[in-house]
């Protein structure tokens, strides 16, 4: 009898899932939740008693009549084909819908119609759009309601006669509600195992009707009928997308099962709950009438127990055996928890080894070490620990001595630090202390001497492989140490969640676990000498971030947590590995503080270029890991990271830019590229109309000026302005052409000092050389391609003007030379300007 109660105990306590529970205090409206639906974006919707609820993995936004609904009790989601989403209020009995891309809250413009073929207690359960007409079914409606476009009613009621399900016309996933007996097969099967009364069902296919009634569920399959009897009455019923049957049950949980009826999965023993979903995740979603929502992050991990553990262990049978930190030890055997050893002392030190040698598992409680399954104890001893090496060497340890368990001798420690972990590394036994690596050579225990500091820091725990000849060592501040030839550390640096390491578990010659108090960490080391890492926390789905111990037994890895047994298959790591994000989208666009329509187009003026763009990418397992990538496309060729949802652009330059963002989960991104094309508008005087404007202002007011001043009273004036003006337009015409000595000769004007007449013949003066030239002097200047930079001040001289270094009364000096300037022609030295 006592037997039956220590296992009826521990079966109690098998396997069930992690839930994370949403509540009023996480920000949802009501602890009385109805339904849920994923809609196109990713949120999770919730309808409540007290409205709407849509959930983005970090925050709840919930909706009630003050945003458009027609009443705050909402029971059910109905989506569309088309992308909208139709809801019922219960106390108005109105429909409505919303879009999935949201845009607001819609009312049914034949609510009136459809609210007079409703009783009061009247639930709409079913709602379907086909060709503009509306089919209603339910609880407390007969049959189907149908409306169409135009508000004409159809209404399709079952009578007194039984009549089969395919002439009653309805239709694959319909939900409906009768008082008769509605059938397809054997017309009595239903009648003997249901009352023929009060019947609701709806149909998964043309081969398959689920019906429901009091405590029974009924199923049809292919004209074979399968009974669900419960002592509690279901609740909600809903076909999965995993072509399975969701049951809810009043204060009896949610279970899932297969269409013939077999028991798939239990959940939530004892809650009302109302619906399920899974998630574009893999996450379970429940909903319930009184606790709120529950949420499976990862199916395929279960928790044993609450209690904390501190050591795991397994035998060559692959019974997993457990450590408590209260100082209890169990054993997990065919799927039972079975306490082995109950602690009197309830002292936290607890521990549990295999010793192949002798097929023994040995136990640290209580100050005594035993066997766990004869309970021989072999020694009275405080320690700290147990440690089984190669050899049939078992050893525990404390302070101030190492026991060998075989031979019950003991070695002194002559050493201050305290002994964390020993073990067999190359015929010599290592130590981790707090104060770093020791070794024991003989009779004596020496530090290892190195020139890494690695090995000066507290070492808590040492695995080997002794295949590779290869110490991994759990540090406190380092990390993962690997102690081999060489010596290197594997830190949060390269991807730990962690530097401090509780534990460290060798899986095989390339993976080795680390145990930390911020989750799990394999590490897998490759071909090439270098190494990945892939984490597991609470965020994946387990019971607690503080691991203290792993063990793998078969294909399953057990974790030994602050909060309980937790296991999963070796899989899910795997899947983690290629996890990414499925939904992005643009959540809202801000410019200066002021939110935007982001689904128009942008033109903005050149003050308004401080903007944010506020990004939402759907995870619910891991929100937190999300990074985004984003850049303008115009001025970023690369791409710039970010764990921020909002981006912002503090300054940006007027111009056309284009927006690009995507979001990334654990290096893998999304295909999905967010786009958003903007324009800054320059300012007006950086407008090329305004600099048009301008040149012609400028020009109108030059025009002005030398027309009343210049050109009326300062003509010497204007020409030099004019000289100045076609010398600059005309700056690369600087050659003249002359024929000299029977030649043609190139001069660059640029050169040219001054012409002197010789009667028919001129001599051109330049700085090198004279060329005589047939020509007279009056026809000098109209032949060269500068004439305004030449003046005439002799009746035998042209002089070039920019080639003038002086002049006085009636001369000039050109390259030092003094030119006389003739009676007649002295006013034109004035026009000279040095």
């Amino acid at each position: 009898m006592v037997l039956l109660l220590i296992f009826y105990c521990f079966l109690s306590k098998a396997q069930s899932y992690v839930y994370q529970n949403f509540s009023i205090d996480d920000g949802l409206p009501s602890s009385e939740v109805y339904d849920v639906y994923q809609d196109k974006l990713g949120y999770v919707w919730f309808a409540t008693d007290k409205g709407l609820s849509r959930y983005n993995g970090y925050e709840f936004k919930n909706y009630t009549v003050e945003d458009g609904l027609p009443g705050n009790t909402i029971l059910k989601f109905y989506p569309q084909k088309n992308g909208q989403v139709w809801c019922y209020d219960f106390h108005s009995q109105k429909l409505f819908y919303f879009n999935e891309i949201f845009d607001g809250f819609y009312s049914y413009e034949h609510n009136d119609i459809l609210k007079k073929q409703l009783y009061k207690s009247s639930i709409i359960k079913s709602v379907r759009i086909t060709e503009g007409k509306l089919h209603i079914g339910g609880y407390r409606v007969n049959g189907l309601i149908v409306i169409d476009k135009n508000g004409n009613l159809n209404s399709k009621y079952v009578g007194t006669d039984v009549k089969p399900i395919k002439t009653f016309g309805i239709e694959k996933g319909t939900f409906f509600s009768t008082q008769y007996l509605l059938t397809d097969t054997d017309l009595h099967s239903i009648k003997r195992i249901l009352p023929a009364h009060n019947i609701h069902g709806f149909l998964v296919n043309d081969h398959i009707h689920v019906f429901m009634a009091n405590h029974e569920v009924y199923i049809q399959n292919n004209q074979t009928n399968y009974l669900i009897k419960t002592k509690k009455s279901p609740i909600g019923i809903k076909q999965t997308k995993q072509g399975s049957l969701f049951v809810g049950y009043r204060h009896g949980g949610a279970k899932l099962y297969d269409f013939q009826g077999n028991l798939l999965n239990t959940f939530l023993p004892n809650k009302s709950v109302s619906n399920f979903l899974i998630d574009h995740e893999g996450g379970y979603w429940f909903t319930t009438i009184n606790s709120g929502v529950f949420y499976v992050k990862n199916i395929g991990i279960k928790n044993y127990t609450t209690s904390k553990i501190t050591s795991l262990t397994k035998n060559k049978d692959n019974d997993l055996f457990i450590g408590f930190y209260n100082g209890n030890i169990a054993r997990k055997k065919h799927h039972i928890i079975e306490n082995l050893y109950t602690s009197k002392l309830k002292f936290p030190s607890t521990a549990v080894e295999y010793d192949m040698n002798t097929d023994r598992v040995y136990g640290l409680s209580d100050n005594k070490i035993m066997d766990v399954l004869t309970k021989e104890v072999f020694v009275a001893l405080y320690a700290n620990n147990l440690s089984f090496t190669k050899h049939k060497r078992a050893f525990a340890f404390n302070r101030s001595v190492i026991f060998n368990i075989h031979d019950s001798t003991e070695i002194p420690v002559n050493i201050v630090p305290s002994i964390q972990d020993l073990v067999w590394f190359k015929d010599k036994m290592l130590l981790a202390t707090s104060e770093g690596l020791f070794v024991k050579k003989q009779d004596s225990i020496l530090k290892i001497k190195s020139e890494s500091e690695k090995l000066n820091v507290r070492l808590d725990n040492i695995a080997v492989n002794e295949k590779t000849n290869t110490a991994y060592i759990a540090s406190q501040g380092l990390g993962v140490i690997v102690y081999s030839d060489t010596i290197f550390n594997i830190s949060k640096k390269n991807g730990l969640t962690s530097n401090s390491i509780n534990e460290v578990y060798v899986e095989n010659d390339s993976v080795v676990w680390a145990c930390t108090n911020s989750g799990l960490n394999k590490i897998i080391f490759h071909k090439d000498a270098t190494s990945s890492i892939i984490t597991l926390t609470k965020d994946d789905g387990l019971v607690s971030n503080e691991i203290e111990d792993v063990e793998i037994v078969s294909d399953t890895i057990w974790i030994g947590t602050a909060k309980g047994l937790c296991f999963f298959p070796s899989r899910i790591v795997e899947q983690k590995e290629v996890m990414g994000v499925d939904y992005i989208s643009l959540n809202s666009l801000s410019v200066k503080g002021k939110r935007k329509d982001s689904n128009n187009r942008l033109r903005l003026s050149y003050g308004e270029n401080d903007i944010s763009f506020r990004l939402q990418a759907i995870s619910f397992k891991h929100s937190e890991d999300v990074v985004y990538k984003y850049r303008l496309k115009e001025i970023d060729q690369s791409w710039k990271e970010t764990k921020n949802r909002t981006i912002t652009f503090p300054s940006l330059e007027p111009g056309r830019y284009t927006f690009e963002a995507k979001a990334c989960l654990f290096n893998n991104c999304n295909d999905k590229v967010i786009t958003k094309e903007f324009i800054i508008i320059p300012p007006f005087w950086q407008t090329s109309w305004f600099y048009l404007i301008c040149v012609l202002l400028c020009i109108g007011l030059v025009y002005i000026f030398f027309k009343i001043r210049v050109l009326t009273y300062n003509k010497d004036v204007t020409r030099e302005l004019i000289r100045l003006m076609i010398k600059y337009l005309k700056r690369n015409e600087k050659n003249l052409l002359v024929r000299s000595n029977g030649q043609d000769i190139k001069i660059g004007t640029h050169k040219i000092l001054y012409v002197k007449s010789q009667g028919n013949y001129l001599d051109i003066v330049t700085k090198d050389q004279t060329f005589t030239i047939r020509c007279k002097i009056s026809d000098f200047v109209n032949k060269t391609p500068d004439p305004l930079e030449y003046l005439r001040i002799h009746k035998s001289y042209i002089i070039r003007i920019d080639q003038v270094s002086a002049k006085g009364r009636n001369w000039v000096v050109i390259n030092e030379e003094n030119i006389g300037v003739g009676k007649t022609y002295l006013a034109e030295l004035k026009n000279i300007k040095l």
